[in-house]
């Protein structure tokens, strides 16, 4: 098998000088020494963390599609630049970077798509810091008895709906905040764990369907109302349902 694996990657990047013991030593570390699919782009990653040039540069002739990857979050050319050079930082520098975070389940560029869509979107959440959940659960002035009943059971929902969050698996958590807060598209998530793009659709609508069923059953313990008054009470909130997954995924 080594010998195998060692063929492939040497084929692929024959530029690239990474020692070869040390790299089938780093794949068995990770519990990655087998002939995996992307056995050739994990090579691309232990030559940036061995800081061989020429893995450095493949991991550039990925970056060029930077542009492409964050277009739709903000497509001005000044953006990209400050994204590509966020990953630069974030991959190759320092103690532990990123790149070595990368293990080999979907192909290196779809990683790094995410990667720099996370990144993306994080600048833009530092630059537009978003409105805390009481102040989006606002109704408007003109409709006094709307924003009552929601002022009224902000406080109960947030706590029932930040309960059902934190209940969720790690990978469920993993899929909701690659879709909520990334905006990472269901086919690109499923490369990732090597399911097509309609199981994660499944996924993401089967857990806003089971986070919305759990956080009622916890809305009717806590407030002790009926089926009916539960069913009003979510009826005002639910417009706000993503909005408010999408600020506890992050602190999950």
């Amino acid at each position: 098998m080594r010998e195998r694996v060692l063929a492939r990657v040497r084929a692929a990047h024959p530029a690239i000088a990474a020692d070869g013991d040390a790299f089938i030593a780093w794949l068995e570390a990770r519990g990655r020494a087998s002939e995996d699919a992307h056995v050739e782009d994990l090579f691309v990653a232990f030559g940036c963390i061995s800081h061989d040039r020429e893995a450095i540069a493949a991991l550039e002739r990925e970056l060029v599609q930077v542009p492409a990857w964050v277009g739709s979050i903000d497509s001005s050319s000044s953006f990209a630049d400050e994204i590509a050079q966020t990953l630069r930082t974030k991959l190759l520098v320092g103690d532990a970077p990123k790149i070595a975070s990368y293990e080999g389940r979907g192909a290196l560029g779809a990683w790094l798509r995410l990667v720099a869509v996370r990144a993306a979107r994080d600048l833009v959440r530092a630059r537009k810091p978003e409105a805390a959940l009481d102040d989006r659960m606002k109704a408007p002035a003109e409709d006094p008895e709307l924003a009552f009943l929601k002022t009224h059971y902000a406080g109960v929902f947030r706590e029932a709906l930040e309960s059902t969050v934190r209940g969720l698996d790690a990978e469920t958590r993993a899929i909701l905040k690659l879709h909520f807060l990334d905006g990472v598209k269901s086919a690109d998530i499923g490369a990732l764990y090597r399911v097509d793009g309609s199981t994660i659709r499944r996924r993401v609508a089967q857990a806003r369907e089971d986070i919305l069923k759990d956080t009622r059953k916890r809305l009717a313990t806590s407030l002790k109302l009926d089926a009916e008054e539960v069913d009003s009470v979510l009826a005002l909130i639910e417009s706000r349902l993503e909005a408010s997954i999408s600020r506890f995924l992050r602190t999950v």
